[in-house]
């Protein structure tokens, strides 16, 4: 079995059928996609950095207008700054990285098999990187200390405080 035809079984466009022990007899090299691996990672921690830059600076400004334990708008208003952060990010970079952000979902994906043993590293350290980039970023820019740490919630079940 060739290259291509490795790929075109596990993406799906091959019409050819194969015995069940052919697919996985013969598989790349582990380092066969490492330019690939680190231009997704570095547009990984691209787009985490933008999606947590954008999320923790709507946290920021929600704190200086209101105060965080007290107000059902701080809340709203700090959820809301971390969803459609998420959402502009993930449109923006789904096509080219996944949208992932997060190594709990690079983690979950390796597990599934959707990506290697290369790529997840290489995102992980990408996406760590990234969030505190952001983090950074953001305590520069605004005045004060960090307020993006957590969200005390009064009215949640006790598990939660």
């Amino acid at each position: 079995m060739f290259q291509d035809d490795y790929i075109s079984l596990h993406h799906g466009t091959s019409n050819r059928s194969f015995p069940i022990g052919m697919a996985t007899a013969q598989r790349p090299p582990l380092f066969a996609g490492i330019k690939g691996d680190f231009w997704g990672a570095s547009l990984e921690f691209i787009g985490t950095f933008f999606f947590l830059t954008l999320a923790y600076g709507g946290v920021q400004a929600a704190t200086a207008t209101n105060t965080p334990d007290s107000s059902i708008g701080y809340i709203l208003y700090a959820s809301l700054c971390f969803g459609f952060s998420l959402l502009v990010s993930a449109w923006l970079f789904f096509r080219v990285t996944g949208g992932l952000f997060n190594p709990n979902v690079s983690f979950a994906l390796l597990l599934a098999g959707v990506i290697g043993p290369v790529r997840f590293v290489l995102y992980s350290i990408a996406q760590l990187v990234g969030s505190i980039a952001a983090a950074a970023v953001v305590l520069a820019l605004t005045p004060g200390p960090c307020s993006f740490k957590y969200v005390s919630v009064n009215f949640c079940w006790s598990a939660h405080r």
